[in-house]
């Protein structure tokens, strides 16, 4: 998906080329009567990775590429990998280890709690961070 936004500020310290893009949002955004159940900003900052030859300016508009990430992907990773730790917990504590119900229950819950836990942090401090997860400038404008 190819959007365009504008140049906010420029990293020079960064050796990957970051830049902070501003995208305003659409007007037909500012119109629509759901735009308060999706979150819809004004206009957000953003960083994304500079691919393109070309010096950049504060103000310059760029054109830019979301990244291809999989939906399918990303739900397995979110719901599929806790469901099976919860259920493989749940089975070692009830099944093979013959501890009280309720004590494999909340163990179990408590690995799933902590299986969400472990899965924001990578989120937050390894894959947001990641170039896989930036946008990438494609063209001046």
């Amino acid at each position: 998906m190819k959007e365009i936004a504008m140049v906010e500020a420029l990293q020079p310290t960064e050796k990957s080329g970051l830049v902070l893009l501003k995208k305003v949002r659409p007007e037909a955004c500012h119109s629509c009567s759901s735009r308060v159940l999706c979150g819809v900003k004004n206009e957000f900052s953003f960083k994304a990775l500079n691919e393109i030859d070309e010096p950049l300016c504060v103000g310059d508009l760029v054109e830019f590429s979301l990244p291809q990430i999989s939906v399918s992907k990303i739900a397995f990773l979110v719901y599929g990998i806790p469901l099976i730790i919860f259920l493989g917990v749940l089975f070692l504590m009830a099944g093979v280890l013959k501890t009280n119900e309720y004590v494999a229950v909340l163990i179990s819950l408590a690995s799933l709690f902590g299986t969400y836990v472990a899965t924001a942090f990578y989120d937050k401090k390894v894959f947001r961070n990641s170039e896989a997860a930036l946008p990438k400038i494609i063209r001046k404008i």
